[in-house]
Protein backbone atom coordinates (compact mmCIF):
# COMPACT_ATOMS: atom_id res chain seq x y z
CA UNK A 1 0.00 0.00 0.00
CA UNK A 2 1.28 3.53 -1.22
CA UNK A 3 0.69 6.27 1.06
CA UNK A 4 1.02 9.95 -0.05
CA UNK A 5 2.66 12.53 2.38
CA UNK A 6 -0.65 13.97 3.41
CA UNK A 7 -2.18 10.62 4.00
CA UNK A 8 0.76 9.32 6.33
CA UNK A 9 0.25 13.15 8.34
CA UNK A 10 -2.62 13.26 8.38
CA UNK A 11 -3.10 9.61 10.15
CA UNK A 12 -0.20 10.47 12.42
CA UNK A 13 -2.14 13.26 13.36
CA UNK A 14 -5.18 11.34 14.07
CA UNK A 15 -3.13 9.27 16.46
CA UNK A 16 -1.13 11.79 18.20
CA UNK A 17 -4.77 13.93 18.93
CA UNK A 18 -6.25 10.53 20.45
CA UNK A 19 -5.41 6.97 21.25
CA UNK A 20 -6.94 4.79 18.13
CA UNK A 21 -7.77 1.20 18.22
CA UNK A 22 -5.56 -0.74 15.75
CA UNK A 23 -7.99 -2.87 14.51
CA UNK A 24 -9.42 0.09 13.34
CA UNK A 25 -6.78 0.90 10.57
CA UNK A 26 -4.75 -2.54 10.30
CA UNK A 27 -2.83 -1.95 7.03
CA UNK A 28 -2.44 1.58 6.93
CA UNK A 29 -1.22 1.48 10.35
CA UNK A 30 0.80 -2.13 9.34
CA UNK A 31 2.94 0.53 7.21
CA UNK A 32 3.29 3.59 9.52
CA UNK A 33 5.17 0.56 11.57
CA UNK A 34 7.61 -0.23 9.29
CA UNK A 35 8.22 3.10 8.54
CA UNK A 36 9.06 3.08 12.32
CA UNK A 37 6.37 6.36 13.06
CA UNK A 38 4.06 4.55 15.00
CA UNK A 39 4.09 1.43 17.21
CA UNK A 40 1.02 -0.45 19.13
CA UNK A 41 1.21 -0.75 22.87
CA UNK A 42 -2.25 -2.57 24.76
CA UNK A 43 -4.00 0.13 26.70
CA UNK A 44 -4.64 -0.92 30.32
CA UNK A 45 -7.89 -1.89 31.83
CA UNK A 46 -8.25 -0.58 35.33
CA UNK A 47 -12.03 -1.70 35.76
CA UNK A 48 -10.38 -5.43 35.43
CA UNK A 49 -7.31 -6.32 35.79
CA UNK A 50 -7.85 -10.35 34.09
CA UNK A 51 -9.38 -8.30 30.98
CA UNK A 52 -6.96 -8.19 28.14
CA UNK A 53 -6.40 -4.02 26.91
CA UNK A 54 -7.29 -3.29 23.15
CA UNK A 55 -3.83 -2.74 20.80
CA UNK A 56 -3.80 1.17 20.24
CA UNK A 57 -1.46 3.28 18.10
CA UNK A 58 0.56 5.37 19.24
CA UNK A 59 3.44 7.88 18.39
CA UNK A 60 7.25 6.88 18.08
CA UNK A 61 9.84 9.97 18.55
CA UNK A 62 10.44 9.66 14.66
CA UNK A 63 6.37 10.21 14.03
CA UNK A 64 6.05 13.16 16.57
CA UNK A 65 9.15 14.51 14.41
CA UNK A 66 7.77 13.94 11.42
CA UNK A 67 4.13 15.50 12.68
CA UNK A 68 6.23 18.46 14.44
CA UNK A 69 7.37 19.27 10.31
CA UNK A 70 4.40 19.84 9.32
CA UNK A 71 3.66 23.39 11.59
Amino acid sequence: MDLTESQVLAVLEQVRLRQIPWHKNPVVFGVLRRLGLIMSVRQGVTSDPEKIGVEIAVLTDKGRERCERRK
